[in-house]
């Protein structure tokens, strides 16, 4: 019944929504997620700023501050919707082994910044959902690209991750 229901009802109303398909050329992002970020995100200039996104997501830190002091390392705000976030976070996944930008995020955040594996996914998938945002505005295919913004093949992406951005067993068991 479910696959059923997907064959018959999302997809068609995803591609009625977003004929161009766009979303489906980012590194990680499927059908399944490209619908529903199309259905949750609606017209995407109702977001003033990628910041007023990142709010509306749910994926960023919480905030706490006085005038003297700011709390840091807080639990995501977990404001937006639940289907957003749980794809957000698993396209994210898959992403980092494909878009060299999004496993250099990643491996900054684990390596460097010593977080844990979710917490490096959750700034991957808030950095994928600004690119969502950014491909429906823009209603253009996805460019994959390294870290310096220029243009890479998928092949050469894979290469830049294997030598650059694979984070060591070491790292991965310190948590």
């Amino acid at each position: 019944q479910e696959h059923t229901l997907r064959l018959h009802t999302i997809h068609p109303l995803y591609r009625q929504l977003h004929p161009s398909r766009h979303l489906e050329t980012m590194k990680g992002v499927g059908i399944e997620g490209a619908a529903v970020y199309v259905s949750f995100i609606g017209d995407p200039a109702r977001f003033d700023s990628l910041q007023a996104f990142r709010g509306w997501s749910g994926l960023v830190p919480d905030s706490r501050q006085s005038s003297e002091s700011e709390s840091k390392g807080l639990h995501v705000t977990q404001a937006g919707p639940n289907l957003v976030k749980k794809f957000a976070y698993l396209d994210a996944d898959a992403a980092r082994h494909r878009d060299p930008q999004i496993a250099a995020i990643y491996h900054e955040q684990m390596v460097h910044k010593g977080k844990h594996h979710n917490q490096a996914l959750c700034a991957c998938a808030t950095h994928l959902l600004d690119r969502v945002l950014v491909v429906l505005r823009e209603d253009r295919p996805y460019e994959l690209r390294d870290v310096q913004g220029r243009p890479v093949t998928e092949e050469q992406a894979q290469q830049l991750i294997a030598e650059h951005y694979l984070v060591p067993e070491e790292v991965r068991r310190r948590h």
